[in-house]
C-alpha cells in the first residue's frame, strides 16, 4: 500500500516545479485501514460483483463520529444502501455490536436486510463471520473469536425501537406518521452502547421533528452535526461535482439543472412542479401555499324549516346566505331533490336554475309514481291481527274493541276540528285501492 506525496523540487531553473514521490505503506497501516468502516468498506465489499465506491459525501459520513448524525438529502443518492454497509462492517469489526434500522414501511425494512445479506455474501471468505440468524428483517453474526458473541442487524417498520441498544438509523424520518414518538423511542439506544443516531431523510415541508432539528428554528439542538446533500453532489446526477460544488448554490434552480445536470435529472426537473423538485432533490424545505378554489358558478341554495299544521316541511330559496356564508368549491357529498329532507342547515345545489321551477318532495309537490317496494326475497313484514277478529273481513280504520264509537264521541265533543285537520300520512295496507 503506497500514497502519493507532493514534495518540491531542489532544481532552482523551474520556480513552481513540484515531483510527486511514492510513500510506502506497512503492514500495520493496512491493517489500521481496514479495520475502519471506510477501509472495510472500500477494501472487502462487492455489490453486483463490482467493488463499492463511496462518494465524498458518504466518506464524510463514515468519519463523523458524532453522537447524533442528521441528515437532509436529495432522492437516490445513496443514504440507504451506505446504512446498510456501514451496519455490516460494524457487525464483523466489533463484538456483540448491534445495528437497529427504523424504515418507513416493512417492504423498505426489507429492502436493508438484503442489501446487507447480498454484499456478505460476496465478502472475502477469510473475513467472514458465521452467519447464524438468516431472516427478513434481521441478520444475526457470530465472532470467530473466543467467547463467540453476536453481532445483529434488525430492521423494523416506523415504530420506536424500544428494548434495544446499539447504533439507530432513521431512514426518511419526515415521512412518518408518528415521528416524533419515534425519535424519542430512538435517543436510549445510544445511551449504554456508546452508539450513533442517525436520521436521514428527504425533507416534508416545514413540519415534524427531523426539520425542527434540521433548521433549528423552534429552539437549538446543539449536540446534532447536520450535513445537506443535494443532487449536484452526487456523481449519477452531476457533470461536474466539484465545480457544481462550488458554483450551484449559488444559481437558481433551472439554471444549475441546465448547466450542471445529468439527462435523467433533466427528465425529473421536466416532470415535477418546480416546488416539489426542489423539496425532493435539492433539500429546500419550503412552506406550501394553500391556493383555494374560486367561487362556483352556480349560487348555493339554502333551506329554512316552516311549520304548517300538525307537519313541518321546507321551502328552498336562493341565493343569500342566511347564517352560514358561501362556501367554496364542490362540496363532498352533491345534493339532489330528494335530499332536502332529512337535515338541517345551509344545503349545496350543483344545478340551483335547472331545479327553481320544479317541484320539491316534501315541500308541497305530489308523491312519487312509483313507490318503494321490498327487494325480492327480502322479508316482509305483516300487519297483526287481533285476535276476536276475523280472517275473511275487511278491516277497519280504527282498532277493535269500540274504536268507532270513541271516534263518535271524541268528535262530537271537538266539533269539527278533526274535519278540516289533513289525512293521516300512514295508512293500513288493507284500506289502500
Amino acid at each position: 500500500m503506497h500514497a502519493l506525496v507532493p514534495r518540491e523540487s531542489n532544481d532552482t531553473s523551474r520556480e513552481d516545479s513540484v515531483t510527486l514521490s511514492i510513500v510506502k505503506r506497512t503492514e500495520n497501516d493496512l491493517t489500521q485501514w481496514l479495520a475502519t468502516e471506510s477501509g472495510f468498506i472500500s477494501g472487502l465489499c462487492h455489490y453486483d460483483s463490482e467493488p463499492v465506491v463511496l462518494e465524498p459525501y458518504q466518506q464524510a459520513l463514515l468519519d463523523n463520529r458524532s453522537r447524533f448524525r442528521w441528515v437532509a438529502k436529495s432522492r437516490q443518492v445513496g443514504f440507504s444502501f451506505l446504512f446498510a454497509l456501514e451496519a455490516l462492517a460494524r457487525c464483523h469489526l466489533r463484538d456483540g455490536h448491534t445495528a437497529v434500522f427504523v424504515s418507513y414501511n416493512l417492504s423498505d425494512a426489507v429492502e436493508k436486510v438484503l442489501i446487507a445479506r447480498q454484499v456478505y455474501e460476496e465478502l472475502p471468505t477469510a473475513f467472514k463471520k458465521k452467519l447464524v440468524t438468516d431472516a427478513k428483517t434481521e441478520l444475526a453474526f457470530e465472532s470467530n473469536a473466543k467467547g463467540r458473541r453476536l453481532s445483529r442487524i434488525i430492521s423494523v417498520p416506523s415504530k420506536p425501537p424500544r428494548g434495544k441498544r446499539g447504533d439507530a438509523y432513521l431512514d426518511e424520518l419526515a415521512h412518518y406518521v408518528n415521528d416524533r414518538e419515534v425519535y424519542t423511542g430512538s435517543t436510549a439506544l445510544i445511551l449504554r452502547s456508546h452508539g450513533q443516531l442517525t436520521g436521514c431523510s428527504t425533507p416534508l415541508g416545514r413540519r415534524g421533528i427531523f426539520w425542527e432539528i434540521a433548521s433549528q428554528e423552534l429552539r437549538k439542538y446543539p449536540h446534532h452535526t447536520r450535513q445537506q446533500v443535494p443532487w449536484w453532489l452526487c456523481r449519477f446526477f452531476s457533470l461536474d461535482v466539484r465545480r457544481a460544488a462550488v458554483e450551484a448554490p449559488l444559481m437558481p434552480t433551472e439554471e444549475r439543472v441546465v448547466r450542471f445536470g445529468r439527462p435523467v435529472l433533466v427528465e425529473q426537473f421536466d416532470s415535477l412542479p418546480q416546488e416539489d423538485f426542489q423539496q425532493e432533490f435539492e433539500c429546500l424545505l419550503r412552506r406550501r401555499v394553500l391556493q383555494l378554489p374560486p367561487l362556483r358558478a352556480h349560487p348555493p341554495v339554502h333551506h329554512r324549516r316552516v311549520g304548517v299544521g300538525p307537519g313541518r316541511f321546507r321551502h328552498a330559496r336562493a341565493p343569500g346566505p342566511p347564517s352560514g356564508g358561501l362556501r367554496r368549491g364542490a362540496h363532498p357529498r352533491p345534493l339532489r331533490a330528494s335530499r332536502l329532507r332529512g337535515s338541517a342547515g345551509p344545503l349545496h345545489l350543483p344545478h340551483a336554475e335547472e331545479l327553481r321551477g320544479c317541484p320539491l318532495r316534501g315541500a308541497g309537490g305530489p308523491p312519487p309514481q312509483n313507490p318503494l317496494r321490498p327487494a325480492r326475497g327480502a322479508h316482509v313484514r305483516r300487519p297483526q291481527r287481533h285476535r276476536h277478529e276475523s280472517r275473511g273481513e275487511p278491516r277497519s280504520g280504527f282498532p277493535p274493541g269500540g274504536g268507532g264509537e270513541l271516534h263518535e264521541r271524541v268528535q262530537g265533543a271537538l266539533g269539527h276540528r278533526l274535519q278540516d285537520s289533513p289525512p293521516a300520512a300512514r295508512r293500513h295496507p288493507s284500506a289502500r285501492a
